[in-house]
């Protein structure tokens, strides 16, 4: 995995093995459970795994059989008002093309970027609000980099889609994040969408979060540093 510094802004660079996670939270450190992929069964379920520095999801609801439950905490200076969020996905095809790529938080699903109908789509405070991104074109089997970077002071997040797409979100003047339960901040990354059934499948690598916006220029400059190559399903690198 490639760490990047990006003008010093960097606030965590999330390891894949931290995200390998599958038991309830441990609420009194507010960390994931320790507990990893190495017990029984769970390599041969395929529900996640860790193929050559990324990680590989099922695509299967944690309530159903061999499911999955995959998250990471954010760091404890993680601000909800200005931050950048990064990362390559290579998303499988499936049917009805409705799929998660990445979720803020487990409980509240402060932000969420999913696909529904083949329309990628930006989510916000537990599906309240959503936003079609139409200009913005996943390629399924294929790696993609994508970039949100929120500026609530600005009521302006921005999304990039492999360096070259980008998409303007303004929100509504009194628009903010809602992101605790029980008084509890929901300060966590995961890859399950429990407001809509929806999970992610395929794989996903270099995950990074920002402690500020991020401008288009250096949105373009993070995707330059992280683009791969695509990988086939075993995670050798191919070419294109």
């Amino acid at each position: 995995m490639k760490y990047i510094n990006l003008l010093g802004l960097l606030l965590a660079s999330i390891p894949i093995a931290a995200l390998s996670q599958l038991n309830p939270l441990d609420n009194e450190s507010n960390q994931p459970s320790t507990q990893t992929l190495n017990e029984e069964n769970a390599i041969e379920d395929l529900r996640t795994k860790n193929v050559r520095q990324v990680m590989f999801l099922n695509g299967r609801h944690a309530d159903e059989e061999n499911g999955y439950l995959a998250y990471a905490s954010l760091n404890p200076e993680f601000d909800y008002d200005k931050f950048t969020m990064a990362l390559n996905f290579l998303p499988y095809a499936n049917e009805d093309n409705n799929y998660t790529i990445v979720v803020g938080g487990i409980a509240t699903r402060w932000i969420s970027l999913h696909v529904n109908e083949g329309i990628l789509q930006l989510s916000l405070n537990n599906h309240k609000k959503t936003y079609p991104l139409p200009n913005l074109t996943i390629k399924n089997n294929q790696w993609n980099h994508a970039t949100i970077s929120t500026d609530i002071a600005k009521k302006e997040i921005l999304i990039t889609l492999n360096g070259w797409s980008l998409e303007v979100i303004n929100l509504d003047h009194d628009f903010q994040f809602d992101p605790k339960r029980n008084n509890i901040p929901d300060k966590y990354i995961s890859f399950s969408d429990f407001s809509c059934g929806c999970v992610f499948h395929g794989f996903v690598s270099d995950i990074k979060v920002f402690k500020k916006p991020l401008k288009y220029t250096e949105m373009w400059l993070l995707f330059m540093a992280d683009a791969i190559d695509p990988i086939s399903s075993d995670g050798e690198a191919i070419n294109q």
